[in-house]
């Protein structure tokens, strides 16, 4: 009952620190991209071209290595739980 608990608090953390790293993320893609725009005197339509970037942001490796947030900590609770158990029910 207690792992149960502790498993609800930490994905509640985790989703926090999911949406709070993610907003930074992109916020800096975004003006990283920004910059970049104005350095290269594009013409055109700026927010397509933001959206377009974005979305490959999206579908990279930097972003989806964020989910780790969520996968570290609930494989060592689920560690520490199975090690709990062996050491007191085996």
């Amino acid at each position: 009952m207690v792992v149960l608990r502790l498993f609800i608090i930490v994905m509640v953390i985790s989703t926090i620190l999911y949406i709070s790293i993610s907003f930074y993320s992109r916020s800096k893609r975004r003006a990283k991209l920004e910059h970049q725009w104005r350095a290269d005197l594009r013409v055109g339509d700026r927010e397509a071209w933001l959206r377009e970037e974005l979305e490959k942001y999206d579908h990279s490796l930097k972003r989806r290595l964020i989910l780790l947030v969520f996968v570290l900590p609930m494989a060592f609770l689920a560690f520490v739980s199975i090690m709990l158990y062996v050491q007191n029910f085996m």
